[in-house]
């Protein structure tokens, strides 16, 4: 919101908040607060504000209370596109139909619309928008710290476990994955437009159908696309 703010106001701030994530997830409070921080800074700037992720999820009516115009729970790629078209494009559907969403109604009440039903076509979701990122930059800082250039890469949504800290009010106790052929595919437009020397796998779980890494490890063979690789929770 610094210099990129001087230069091309915004018209609407989006916070994703990462208070469920690996490495934060013994300060959760601490997370929390600098969420809400974010928000009171973004504030600032006289646009609406959007909060996501899953400790909002949770505590929705405390992020509305911090400042927050919206919160998306659950999923949020279909619910922030149709709350776009309301506040940018002249929308003029009421906010209660759309589903996942949070928000402070015009008499001054929280009030929370049906929950989305989950994405489990997730091959149909586009590759991220790296050209969105100054990737120069982005490399320059990895190749100053690390000595290697990575980028990351998710192929899963989700867990069928039990474990009580993780992202639970995202994705419930789902697990929705993309085929092999669409991760190779990801893959192999990464390394013909960036060349990393490693790609990080960020998923949760991955892999976890069965012969599904068989036909990824076949396919990474035939595209010619090897590279180092991690699944790990956090970058090699």
């Amino acid at each position: 919101m610094g210099e990129a703010s001087a230069a091309i106001p915004a018209r609407v701030a989006v916070l994703y908040e990462d208070n469920f994530n690996y490495l934060s997830k013994m300060c959760l409070l601490r997370m929390r607060e600098a969420a809400q921080t974010m928000i009171g800074m973004a504030k600032g700037h006289g646009c609406p504000i959007i909060v996501a992720g899953s400790d909002a999820s949770d505590h929705w009516a405390g992020y509305l209370a911090a400042g927050a115009d919206y919160v998306l729970f659950g999923e949020g790629e279909e619910t922030l596109a149709e709350l776009m078209g309301v506040l940018l494009r002249g929308d003029e559907r009421p906010l209660s139909t759309i589903f996942g969403l949070a928000y402070v109604d015009e008499g001054g009440q929280a009030q929370r619309t049906a929950a989305r039903p989950p994405i489990k076509a997730v091959d149909a979701l586009p590759f991220p928008a790296w050209d969105l990122v100054d990737v120069p930059r982005y490399r320059a800082i990895w190749q100053a710290h690390h000595g290697y250039y990575a980028m990351n890469m998710v192929t899963t949504r989700g867990c069928p476990y039990h474990c009580n800290w993780c992202a639970k009010p995202i994705w419930g106790q789902r697990y929705n994955g993309r085929s092999a052929a669409n991760v190779v595919a990801e893959l192999a437009w990464l390394r013909a437009n960036f060349q990393p020397d490693y790609i990080w796998f960020a998923d949760d779980i991955m892999g976890l159908k069965p012969g599904w890494w068989a036909e990824f490890a076949d396919l990474v063979e035939a595209q010619g696309c090897a590279c180092r690789l991690s699944a790990s929770a956090e970058p090699i």
